[in-house]
């Protein structure tokens, strides 16, 4: 019977030290109330009546502390990262402004500054600090831009080569015969135009395309020569050059005797 306690402490002391930075406070604070019922109503006690108060002041007491942030949040005028909504799916396309918005986890206000809780207790940090309300909005904008998920394409470009597999820190690659893009696979590209066709939708000229020149060097990242560039009136990415990836040594890729099978 002493084990009981004892046991209920520790998933206690495990649920809020580490979950509770992903738990809602109301959360909590249920269940701090039904372990208040079981203690109160239990039919073979598993406390003295002393010791019973002791666990539960001990259990307000962590829980006080955890609520603290919350607390300071109030008293600090923080909040929850709170959304325009109605304004950020107006300059959304119609295939995807009824998508969820909710890739604002772990952050919140402090005024005008968005901050992002700390890992496992260190430090918050500021995430950006924005002019004034509508520049919160627009920033908001360009991160749903950034996350949001993209319809369902019925087919997908196919790539020169692709990476099979890795021995001593080299790749090997299979090629295709057939292809549309004469590079190796960048799993990145596909995500780059969902985001500049959405910024193209809602931002001005100048601001998207100072986003496009940012996604064309990202593109040109392991290239000696550029290789790639942007198509601004088809919005997609286009290549501009036989060159290879380089790996920082000097090496293209794939490099000579790499590639361990070619299919259609």
């Amino acid at each position: 019977m002493a084990r009981g306690p004892f046991f209920i402490w520790l998933q206690i002391n495990k649920f809020m030290f580490v979950e509770m930075s992903d738990m809602n406070l109301l959360g909590v604070l249920s269940l701090i109330s039904y372990l208040f019922g079981v203690l109160r109503h239990e039919r073979k006690p598993l406390l003295s009546a002393k010791a019973k108060e002791v666990f539960l002041l001990l259990l307000l007491l962590a829980f006080g502390i955890l609520s603290s942030k919350k607390l300071d949040w109030i008293c600090r005028g923080q909040s929850e990262m709170r959304l325009d909504e109605k304004w950020i799916r107006a300059h959304l396309p119609k295939e995807v402004a009824d998508q969820p918005l909710d890739c604002f986890a772990g952050e919140y206000l402090d005024g005008l500054t968005v901050m992002q809780e700390g890992e496992r207790g260190g430090d918050d940090i500021v995430v950006y600090r924005a002019k004034d309300e509508d520049d919160l909005r627009w920033w908001q904008l360009e991160q749903v831009c950034r996350f949001i998920h993209e319809p369902a394409l019925s087919t997908r470009k196919i790539w020169r080569y692709y990476r099979d597999h890795a021995e001593d820190g080299k790749w090997f690659y299979i090629e295709h015969k057939i292809y549309d893009y004469n590079a190796i696979e960048d799993s990145r590209l596909h995500g780059f135009e969902r985001y500049l066709c959405l910024l193209h939708y809602a931002f001005p000229p100048e601001y998207w395309e100072k986003r496009v020149q940012e996604h064309i060097r990202l593109m040109n990242y392991w290239y000696k020569e550029p290789h790639w560039d942007y198509d601004r009136r088809k919005l997609c990415f286009i290549e501009v050059s036989d060159s290879k990836e380089n790996d920082g040594d000097g090496i293209e890729e794939p490099r000579p005797g790499s590639v361990i099978r070619t299919i259609d």
